[in-house]
């Protein structure tokens, strides 16, 4: 686990172009969310592993002795104190896929299935630069991910700072 966090992301390129090209998902948007999934799984792992050790364990023992189910004790205790952290990894996540640029570019050829990095890169020639739509695309790219930090704001704070515990 500690050497998929420390290699640099394209070290995997190879190998999971050859995985894509041999299961037949090389140049589909479902190949590139399977790659998507191997590369922020290890983060996901990492982060949410600090808040994991946060939780009280008194809490899911009272629980067990009240002779809750292992079911009810991680949906009514677990999960709701790991809420921010929940909510902290998701944003970063989607932060990280959303501006993913180099696996989409190898794994993704196909103009139609272009993921919104890879086409801005597309409006910068090497004759021409078209900054009208860059700019237009760059803050239309941008909404989507205000609207997220600002509807899960407040999760996002408290996950912020349970992880500086």
């Amino acid at each position: 686990m500690l050497v998929v966090k420390l290699s640099p992301p394209l070290v995997l390129a190879i190998p999971l172009y050859q995985v894509l090209r041999t299961i037949g998902l090389l140049d589909t948007l479902p190949g590139l969310i399977l790659v998507y999934q191997v590369y922020c799984l290890p983060f996901a792992i990492w982060m949410l592993l600090g808040f994991v050790r946060d939780v009280p364990v008194t809490y899911e023992d009272a629980a067990r002795i009240e002779g809750a189910s292992l079911a009810r004790r991680l949906t009514t205790i677990v999960l709701p104190l790991m809420t921010p952290g929940l909510v902290a990894t998701a944003v970063f996540l989607m932060i990280l896929c959303w501006n993913e640029f180099a696996y989409a570019l190898l794994f993704i050829q196909t103009p139609s299935t272009f993921t919104l990095p890879t086409y801005i890169a597309t409006l910068i020639t090497e004759d021409e630069t078209f900054w009208g739509q860059l700019t237009a695309i760059g803050f239309m790219a941008s909404l989507p991910i205000l609207a997220l930090v600002g509807i899960v704001q407040r999760g996002l704070t408290r996950g912020f700072a349970g992880g500086l515990k």
